[in-house]
């Protein structure tokens, strides 16, 4: 909301010294439309409210339904490793014929230091939860419209009486 005094700037310059309605926009930086509001009123409108003013449902005693990023905790916090090596170290372990100690040697040659008991102790761990998730991705790209069958032609068999 624009203070009063650009309000009485505006107004003068329009009325007293003759200045267009677009020339007092460019000048002021403010939009001809605004202008326009502002040679009809003499002051800012106030603000009024139009309808009950809403209290917070936590005040009111009522639950929140559904507070997004707050029900689940982080699989990840208490680990000091970050949670893409975590996620590269056991989907490397899963997805191809490597044992602990190749994915170990792997993740040495990338310059990550980790032994292959904290790799079994990831897998325990994640793994389930990797599998949800791509189970889930799986799920949902199937029901895109890109993998639908459709029935092109259908030919009843049989005898037509």
């Amino acid at each position: 909301m624009y203070s009063v005094e650009l309000y009485n700037r505006v107004r003068r310059a329009c009325h007293v010294e003759g200045m267009s309605q677009s020339a007092a926009a460019r000048q002021f930086g403010i939009d001809r439309k605004t202008v326009a509001k502002m040679l009809k009123h003499a002051v800012p409108p106030g603000y009024r409210r139009q309808g009950t003013v809403r209290q917070n449902q936590l005040e009111t005693g009522r639950a929140v339904p559904y507070l997004p990023n707050m029900t689940k905790p982080d699989p990840f916090r208490y680990f000091k490793t970050s949670c893409e090596i975590i996620r590269l170290a056991v989907m490397m372990y899963v997805r191809f014929p490597l044992s602990l100690r190749n994915v170990e040697d792997l993740l040495h040659e990338r310059g990550i230091d980790v032994s292959h008991e904290a790799v079994r102790y990831w897998w325990h761990r994640f793994g389930p939860m990797f599998a949800a998730e791509i189970r889930k991705r799986r799920i949902e790209g199937m029901k895109s419209s890109r993998c639908r069958w459709h029935l092109d032609e259908s030919v009843p068999r049989g005898s037509c009486i």
